[in-house]
């Protein structure tokens, strides 16, 4: 071999050693760093939740078309990083009646028993239960913390009809309740679902100008009292032999009228029974002749 060819050899050689030595070591430390990283635990979290009564006093379920009903739900931090505001958002799916008037008020909360607390929602605007809404906090939640968002539910009608010859109603509400965590570009949300009854209805026929209630449940044969949810006033029906009806005679004696309203049937340790909506219509047939009805609606 030349002297030139040697020089060539030699150069090849180490250039060889210059390119491939530092490729492999830079490869190595790259799947290193990777590894690493994906093992790292996310910093920000918020923690599955539920939303339960407040109290004893409040439930899922009531009777009949109206009630107040209070119920938290805990948002814990259960990242490594605080929290720097807190949103609650509420939608509704809603089986009530297309005239149905119920609202929420969310308020944010360090403890669940001040949940069921009127005083929770004194300077809370209310919105409507049956369209969306949200709710916000700029209290910050350290982690580990946790923060209660205190829910408030007034039903004032779920628009309900007890037609004749149809099954009893069942009423319901389904609140979709969304929580999102925030802290700069971090942010987490959890979401659960809360369904409320409304009970107590009674299916109802219409026989000549009365109204026939079939009870949710047998009751004793006796007497009972209904009540009109418009003016209160009330008048007594009688329970079939077996329990299971009740039939309403309109008890009006003069007046015209024409007006669709809830009744609740009590017994006589004042318990509710049954509550049904219901049609009162008294008038003169040829200005002498007086005429009444009570008719289901």
């Amino acid at each position: 071999m030349t002297k030139r060819a040697k020089l060539i050899t030699a150069l090849v050689a180490a250039i060889c050693l210059v390119v491939v030595t530092p490729v492999a070591a830079v490869a190595y430390w790259a799947v290193s760093a990777q590894l690493t990283l994906t093992a790292q635990a996310s910093p920000f979290s918020i923690a599955p939740f539920a939303v339960a009564p407040a109290s004893a006093a409040s439930t899922t379920s009531f009777t009949g078309w109206k009630t107040t009903q209070y119920y938290t739900a805990p948002l814990a931090n259960n990242g490594a990083t605080p929290w720097a505001t807190e949103t609650v958002a509420v939608a509704a799916a809603s089986g009530f009646g297309p005239a149905a008037v119920a609202t929420v008020q969310v308020s944010f909360k360090t403890t669940s028993s001040a949940c069921q607390t009127e005083a929770a929602y004194a300077a809370v605007p209310s919105q409507s239960a049956l369209a969306g809404s949200s709710w916000s906090s700029t209290t910050a939640i350290a982690a580990g913390a946790t923060a209660y968002a205190c829910i408030k539910l007034v039903v004032t009608d779920t628009d309900t009809h007890t037609l004749s010859g149809q099954a009893a109603p069942a009423p319901s509400l389904t609140i979709t309740v969304t929580a999102t965590a925030a802290q700069r570009n971090w942010t987490d949300q959890e979401q659960a679902q809360l369904a409320i009854t409304s009970t107590g209805w009674a299916s109802c026929s219409t026989t000549g100008n009365n109204a026939v209630l079939t009870l949710p449940s047998a009751v004793p044969s006796g007497t009972y009292t209904v009540t009109r949810n418009d003016t209160g006033a009330s008048f007594t029906a009688t329970a079939s032999p077996n329990g299971k009806t009740l039939t309403l005679t309109n008890p009006a004696t003069s007046g015209t009228e024409t007006a669709e309203t809830y009744v609740t049937v009590k017994n006589s340790q004042g318990a509710v029974v049954a509550v049904a909506n219901l049609t009162f219509r008294s008038s003169y047939f040829l200005v002498i002749f007086f005429t009444k009805s009570l008719v289901c609606a």
